[in-house]
């Protein structure tokens, strides 16, 4: 063989490991493939990113996927229509302004519950049965109360309406038992797992996280303490919508479906949700609501008038000067 040839030969070989690169990169990229854009909440990103993998291959399409805080991303639906078909998270107030706009086509559908839970160490040593328990001498608790987060924040305010409604000086108790004081609710575990507190107040699906499996107790609370929250009601629920004019429309609305419908339900509870077609959602059905904030401007101004009209004058000008200064000039 010439020198010649044998360079040919390399160079084809070259040239159809190049081609062959190429066509395996055209091949996953799918250029021809309608492709679907989802907005989820980053507390649920596995979970999404797991059922679009398995949505693709049903239905032939690419699912682009973006997690971000659910708030962040509704608020950013309202001003980019047409940048995204699918919005899922929790059942925030935001849901709400997008269907005022007229931003909301379809939905939002409710899929999967997420309810708080108490996680001890494994086997359980001090006997923690439920809630109240947290607030008995000796048990050691980890908690976030500054953290930003629902995961740090809302264990709080279920421990507040318990406090309230079941168990006086609950939170108090709870509070003073507390031995890690965290800056980030996504850690709570952590203290619990390595032996320095005896249990934690989290979300369902935490413990399903690889890291946790098989290492904590997982002790369910009783649902009247969920469903007594004011404040955080609206971390459980998870729901999803079809953005107004959104690209894919059709196959934005099976997405939509297929995460409510009972074929999703075991994926969704390998990620520790409790799917909306489970006996057991039953329960946490007054929760299935979005959250509706009271416009409290309309409601200061409807007293200042009634104050007014009772010629309570002085008061009536001091509760239109408080509406304006927190809230601005308004009708």
């Amino acid at each position: 063989m010439t020198t010649r040839m044998a360079r040919r030969i390399d160079g084809a070989m070259l040239c159809l490991g190049v081609l062959v690169i190429a066509a395996m990169g055209v091949a996953w990229w799918a250029p021809w493939k309608p492709t679907l854009v989802v907005w989820s909440c980053g507390s649920n990103y596995e979970s999404i990113a797991d059922f679009s993998r398995g949505f693709e291959e049903g239905h032939n399409c690419r699912v682009r996927y973006t997690g971000a805080p659910v708030q962040y991303l509704l608020e950013l639906a309202l001003q980019r229509t047409g940048e995204v078909d699918v919005i899922v998270g929790r059942a925030g107030p935001g849901w709400e302004k997008l269907r005022q706009e007229d931003k909301l086509a379809y939905g939002p559908v409710y899929f999967v519950v997420d309810p708080y839970v108490i996680i001890t160490q494994q086997g359980n040593p001090k006997g923690i049965a439920g809630l109240e328990d947290l607030g008995k001498p000796g048990i050691r608790v980890a908690h976030s109360p500054y953290a930003m987060r629902p995961r740090g924040m809302c264990p709080a305010h279920l421990m507040a309406a318990a406090s309230e409604q079941f168990h006086p000086g609950l939170v108090e108790r709870w509070e003073n038992n507390a031995v890690d004081v965290l800056k980030c609710g996504r850690m709570l575990h952590e203290p619990v797992v390595a032996g320095e507190a005896d249990a934690a107040v989290v979300p369902l699906n935490v413990t399903a996280w690889p890291e946790l499996r098989g290492r904590v107790e997982v002790i369910p609370i009783d649902t009247k303490y969920l469903l007594a929250m004011k404040q955080c009601r609206a971390t459980m629920p998870q729901c999803a919508g079809v953005v107004a004019r959104a690209r894919q429309s059709e196959l934005a609305r099976a997405f939509v479906d297929e995460l409510a419908a009972p074929s999703g339900r075991a994926l969704l509870e390998r990620h520790g949700y409790v799917h909306i077609s489970a006996p057991q959602a039953k329960a946490f059905e007054p929760l299935l609501e979005v959250f509706v904030p009271q416009n409290m401007a309309a409601w200061q101004v409807h007293l200042g008038r009634r104050l007014d009209a009772d010629e309570v004058h002085r008061e009536a000008i001091r509760r239109f000067f408080c509406v304006i200064n927190l809230f601005g000039p308004s009708q």
